[in-house]
Parts: C-alpha cells; sequence; structure tokens
C-alpha cells in the first residue's frame, strides 16, 4: 500500500513539472512574439511626406473595411485623430494587435507597419469632424 502512495506521489510530481516546463516554454515564446527583431527602430523617417502618404494607402487598404473610419475617423473603432501616441506603442498595437484588433504581424511587412505608424502619427493634429 505504502509503494502505491510512493508510485503515484512521484507521478503526480513528474505531471506537475512536465506542465510548468510547458507553461514557462510557451510564456518564453509569446514574449519574443511581441518583439520582432529590430522593429522598434523605424528603416525610414516617420514624417516624410511619401512614407506618410504610403502609409495612408495602407490604411485605406488595410483598416477602412471594418473597423476604423476613413482618414482615422471614429467608426466601430475609436478614432485615431487628434491622439497622442509614440511610435512604439503603435507599431506594437499594430503588429501583435489589441482586443477587437487582429494582429497584422503575419499580413503585413514591418516596413508596410511602419507606414501606418507614419500615417497614424501625421493625424495627432486632425480634429474629429
Amino acid at each position: 500500500m505504502m509503494m502505491r502512495w510512493s508510485f503515484l506521489v512521484l507521478f503526480l510530481g513528474g505531471v506537475l513539472l512536465l506542465g510548468l516546463v510547458v507553461t514557462a516554454s510557451m510564456v518564453g515564446r509569446q514574449v519574443q512574439a511581441a518583439q520582432p527583431d529590430g522593429a522598434l527602430t523605424p528603416p525610414f523617417n516617420l514624417e516624410d511626406e511619401t512614407v506618410i502618404e504610403e502609409g495612408a494607402r495602407l490604411f485605406r487598404q488595410n483598416c477602412t473595411f471594418y473597423c476604423h473610419g476613413k482618414e482615422g475617423r471614429q467608426a466601430r473603432a475609436p478614432s485615431l485623430r487628434g491622439q497622442q501616441y509614440t511610435p512604439d506603442y503603435l507599431f506594437n498595437k499594430i503588429y501583435n494587435g489589441a482586443r477587437a484588433m487582429p494582429a497584422f504581424k503575419l499580413r503585413l511587412s514591418q516596413e508596410k507597419i511602419w507606414k501606418l505608424v507614419a500615417y497614424i502619427l501625421s493625424l495627432a493634429n486632425e480634429k474629429e469632424n
């Protein structure tokens, strides 16, 4: 009888240890996904008019069908106009997604995401009308 209890305790301890190892490895993967290599350094000037225009085109193609209104206006998602965001904040939200917003890391290159960031930053001085 004592042998059975010892075996049961050892078995359950092993299962618990295996569960901890699997959980720790999953957390590590999530952290890696949140920080793409070199992504937090824009590859170009975010105030460049050409980059902002390309970002506006990408915004119309990817962001205005369902969630955001034209020119960053309020629709189902909040307005992006008149907001003060940091470039890193925007990049991470677009790359990884947010509550109801899908992640774009598998849809758009990091360069295209930075162009979206440039466009959204350009809306900081625009008012919601």
